[in-house]
């Protein structure tokens, strides 16, 4: 029994002790991982963020050019509503 229980334990160190060591020296690796994984989400959210914006700066810049074309159209149906006006 005593040889079943030193084999046991032995076994259960032995493993909780590389277990340990394996950590010990993964913990800053998995760290870094982490930071580059950070860092390469945060770039993807500007480039998306960035790739929308152009859009809808884009969408502003076609809706200026469409208002200055209503506004031209408004008033020159304003002046030949005065022209009608005057004519009666």
């Amino acid at each position: 029994m005593s040889d079943w229980l030193t084999e046991t334990l032995q076994t259960v160190g032995s493993a909780g002790a590389g277990s340990f060591v394996g950590w010990f020296f993964t913990r800053k690796k998995q760290a870094q991982d982490v930071k580059n994984s950070e860092l390469d989400n945060v770039q993807e959210a500007i480039k998306i963020w960035r790739e929308t914006a152009m859009e809808l700066q884009k969408r502003v810049d076609e809706m200026e050019k469409e208002i200055k074309l209503l506004r031209e159209e408004v008033a020159t149906v304003h002046a030949e509503n005065v022209r009608l006006k005057q004519k009666l």
